[in-house]
């Protein structure tokens, strides 16, 4: 009995100088955790973590070549919980109303997400760990010219996540609008240049056997994802926005589906689907089904809107497609959204992880260098997607594997677009050889580049409260303009349901959704 007594007095002890700034070491738990040198800890220990899982990433966590070799260089082991990308914003919101945590939580969280919930005391105040134990974060925190530490802080003044996603200047525009270059020959009509033009060029693709397999009805002249895609059509009606249908005209924060060039593009998009020009699927089918009819043999698809060409059609066709520039609309419009990359929380660690201490070392161990940042992304030299050249990091697309794209190929082998690292500005312009599809992204901005929207409305940690209501009036216009879309392209739309429309916008509280975005506009621009 005594022996145990003074075990257990010495645990407290232990436990009282954890975070002392003299010591060398510090008792996390049952492992003593090292200030520096591998392992980061005494005896392996097991942690478990949620992380966003990507459609086209195939290959379970614990499985990927970076995470064995971390693994056994740290002593550290995950036990992984993957939500789907497509089911991440539900899926996340049960896990904080729960309060069922795992450990860490790597790239989940958005702003809001963290920005709702950082008072409820469910994730630990990062600040004094990343003092002690992360020399690298703190170094990239501390960078001149950058916003790194001002996007993840907090308004009370604290950091409770940890900088992630790539800052890179090919991340500023999204999705492009992409055409089958072939099938456009075959018609004999130039490169559209307005919606008209555009809408005459489906047309032809839709009354001719375009893909010569003697089957004239298989052709599907536009497919898209959803309203997601249909946001990036509103360019041509003055009515571009960001993914929460918010644009920014002279100052002023503007929802874009009470503009009437909304409502002319839903109108011009519902007679595309009653002619057959549009897919049918295109509010059923998700991202498996669209690129499953990118890359049929022979082509069934004549235009599509993605990030990049090689995303929907794979690495041996996309050269049959081109881009296509933004379209000028009825009245004159000719505009494109623009991003502004902004770092995004990482690692969140949650007050239940015993082993904090550790945990943060393993996360600045992921900044310890570029090479180890890439990797994070892309996966490893060994698997094929990465090579390490003259100080600088080289995207291997060549090795896509037949049948496939490179981004399934690396998305596949590396962490995905959401580990908790943050690619810097420097990395990618200092250490990476920008070739292949990167080229291309830029090739493609410099050309959107003219017609980009001036104001953009930042993304930021708000209040609490801010954040609170933000979310809970967006949860119900999102619900709102989806099925509105939705009905409206396939049904049509009367003057009457425009009104109504409207009207249940404002019930949803649209005035004090927009007040609040203008308030924080106007506290940061």
């Amino acid at each position: 009995m005594k022996k145990t007594i003074t075990v257990l007095l010495l645990v407290l002890v232990l436990s009282s100088f954890a975070y002392a700034g003299g010591q060398r070491e510090a008792e996390s738990a049952t492992a003593v955790v090292s200030r520096t040198g591998m392992p980061i800890v005494s005896q392996p220990i097991t942690l478990t973590a949620a992380r966003i899982r990507r459609p086209l990433d195939k290959t379970p966590m614990e499985a990927k070549s970076f995470t064995q070799y971390l693994e056994k260089l740290t002593g550290i082991r995950y036990e992984w919980q993957s939500i789907p990308e497509e089911d991440a914003t539900t899926r996340v919101n049960i896990m904080l109303a729960s309060g069922d945590l795992p450990d860490v939580i790597m790239g989940v969280l958005t702003m809001s997400q963290l920005a709702s919930n950082y008072e409820s005391g469910m994730f630990i105040p990062l600040d004094d760990l990343l003092d002690e134990w992360a020399p690298n974060l703190k170094r990239i925190l501390e960078k001149e010219n950058s916003n790194y530490r001002t996007a993840v802080t907090a308004p009370d003044g604290r950091i409770y996540g940890t900088p992630s996603r790539e800052m890179a200047p090919w991340l500023t525009v999204g999705n492009h609008l992409f055409i089958n270059r072939s099938w456009r020959e075959q018609t004999g009509l130039a490169m559209p240049r307005t919606t008209d033009e555009f809408y005459d060029l489906l047309r032809a693709f839709k009354s001719g056997d375009m893909n010569g397999n003697g089957d004239p009805t298989d052709e599907i002249p536009l497919s898209l994802l959803g309203s997601t895609n249909f946001i990036g059509v509103l360019g041509a009606y003055g009515a571009a926005s960001n993914n929460n249908w918010i644009r920014v005209d002279s100052g002023e924060v503007i929802y874009a589906p009470t503009l009437l060039g909304f409502r002319k593009a839903l109108e011009d998009y519902h007679v595309l689907w009653n002619e057959g020009l549009l897919d049918q699927e295109t509010f059923s089918q998700n991202r498996h089904q669209l690129n499953a009819k990118g890359k049929a043999d022979p082509h069934i698809v004549g235009a599509y809107f993605d990030f990049l060409i090689h995303n929907v059609v794979g690495e041996e066709r996309w050269n049959d497609f081109e881009l296509v520039l933004p379209l000028e609309g009825p009245d004159g419009h000719r505009e494109h959204m623009r991003g502004v990359p902004t770092p995004q929380p990482g690692a969140v660690i949650s007050r239940t992880n015993k082993y904090p201490e550790a945990t943060m070392r393993w996360v600045d161990h992921l900044h310890s260098d570029y090479k180890h940042r890439f990797m994070a992304f892309f996966g490893m030299p060994e698997d094929g997607t990465i090579a390490f050249e003259d100080g600088r990091m080289r995207l291997l697309t060549e090795n896509t594997p037949e049948g496939s794209s490179f981004g399934e190929f690396w998305l596949s082998a590396g962490w995905g677009s959401f580990p908790p690292v943050i690619i810097t500005l420097e990395d990618n312009l200092n250490h990476r050889l920008v070739t292949g599809q990167t080229r291309d992204k830029l090739d493609f901005i410099e050309a959107y580049s003219p017609y980009l929207v001036e104001e953009v409305m930042p993304v930021t940690i708000m209040a609490p409260d801010v954040t609170r209501e933000i979310s809970e009036i967006q949860t119900d216009l999102d619900t709102l303009v989806s099925s509105f879309v939705a009905r409206s392209v396939m049904e049509g739309l009367t003057d009457r349901e425009w009104n109504l429309f409207q009207d249940r916008l404002q019930r949803a509280n649209l005035q004090r959704f927009v007040e609040l975005h203008q308030k924080v506009y106007d506290s940061v621009r």
